[in-house]
């Protein structure tokens, strides 16, 4: 993913606004991208690991995905730092808010990332986050969040 510099319009209509214009739709092709190959290096791994006799099960799964898990982490990684890049572009961001970028399991072996702006005084944040993800599926996602 790479985060451009987000056009004046943008930056005039506020902070949040361009975030979610200039930012989020960058962040969230990054984590389905990620997860595409992630899925897909599972599913490997899983077949190559179901034509080994059972004993030695156990340790071709362990060989055979933990690189998809690590890469997956690392990739991660580098989508929330391009994003935070570019939410970083989009300040100032005033107002009495606690901004998160949140990936979430949406069912269907699908993720999606959004960014949520959530009140600091609600007692439950991320039940404002997970509303993001409602739209996408019928049921409430499993989710992850990183304060920004």
């Amino acid at each position: 993913m790479t985060a451009s510099s987000p056009t004046g319009a943008a930056r005039a209509a506020g902070g949040v606004d361009c975030v979610r214009t200039q930012c989020e739709g960058k962040g969230n092709s990054c984590v389905e991208t990620l997860y595409v190959a992630y899925d897909a290096c599972m599913k490997a791994g899983n077949t190559k690991c179901n034509a080994v006799p059972p004993a030695e099960k156990m340790n071709c799964l362990r060989t055979e995905l933990t690189p998809c898990a690590l890469t997956r982490n690392r990739e991660n990684a580098a989508c929330l730092t391009e994003f935070q890049s570019c939410y970083r572009t989009c300040g100032p961001l005033d107002g009495a808010r606690a901004d998160y970028w949140c990936v979430a399991d949406i069912g269907g072996n699908k993720r999606a990332a959004a960014f949520c702006a959530a009140d600091p005084n609600s007692s439950k944040p991320m039940d404002q986050c997970a509303k993001a993800f409602t739209i996408q599926g019928p049921s409430e996602p499993s989710m992850s969040c990183d304060p920004l």
